[in-house]
C-alpha cells in the first residue's frame, strides 16, 4: 500500500488564511517603501542637477541657471511647476546641459518662495537662493521630504531635528498642512 503525501482540506484553509493575513500587513508597508524609494530618487535627481548646475558655474565661470523648463525642454517657463521638469542652462552660450523629465503624477513640489530659477555664479554660490524644496506626494506633509538650498550653494536633505517624524524648514519651522497642499 502506497502513502500519499497531501494537504487536509483543514491545513489548505489554515494556510491561506496565513498568507490571506500577512498579505494584508505587508501591502501597505511595501506601498510605502516604493514610495519612499520614489521621493528619494527625485530629491536625488534635483541634487545631481544642482550639484551639476554649481560644478559647470565654477568650471565655466559665468551664471549656469536651474529652471522650470518649457514643454520641450530647450528653455526655462516661469509659468510652469516644478513637477513639469526642469533643465540646467548655461546663461553665456544658451546651452541646455541636461533636461529633467517630469515628475510621477502625485508629487509635488510646492517651493513656498514661488522661485522659478536657481542661479549659480562663477564662484558656485547662490545668492538670494536660500531656500527649501518640499517633495511631498499622495501620503501629505507627513511623509513630504525636503532639500535645503543655501546662499553659497550648498545643498543638504531637510532633517527632523526634534525626532518628531515631521521633516522642517529649519529647527523648530516644521513642514505642516500648508506645506503639501
Amino acid at each position: 500500500m502506497r502513502c500519499t503525501a497531501a494537504f487536509t482540506l483543514i491545513e489548505l484553509m489554515v494556510g491561506i488564511a496565513v498568507a490571506a493575513i500577512l498579505i494584508t500587513v505587508g501591502i501597505p508597508g511595501f506601498r510605502d517603501l516604493i514610495l519612499d524609494n520614489r521621493m528619494a530618487a527625485q530629491i536625488n535627481s534635483l541634487v545631481a542637477d544642482l550639484s551639476y548646475a554649481r560644478s559647470e558655474a565654477v568650471k565655466r565661470n559665468t551664471s549656469v541657471t536651474v529652471c522650470k523648463r518649457n514643454a520641450g525642454g530647450t528653455a526655462c517657463d516661469d509659468s510652469r511647476s516644478w513637477t513639469d521638469g526642469w533643465i540646467v542652462w548655461a546663461e553665456s552660450t544658451n546651452t541646455v546641459l541636461r533636461i529633467r523629465e517630469a515628475l510621477p503624477a502625485g508629487t509635488s513640489i510646492p517651493f513656498p518662495q514661488n522661485r522659478n530659477r536657481i542661479v549659480f555664479n562663477g564662484h558656485g554660490f547662490s545668492p538670494g537662493s536660500t531656500a527649501t524644496f518640499v517633495f511631498c506626494d499622495s501620503r501629505g506633509y507627513m511623509k513630504a521630504r525636503g532639500l535645503v538650498l543655501s546662499n553659497v550653494g550648498r545643498v543638504r536633505t531637510a532633517r527632523d531635528d526634534d525626532g518628531d517624524g515631521i521633516y522642517e524648514f529649519s529647527p523648530g519651522n516644521e513642514f505642516d498642512e500648508q506645506t503639501c497642499p
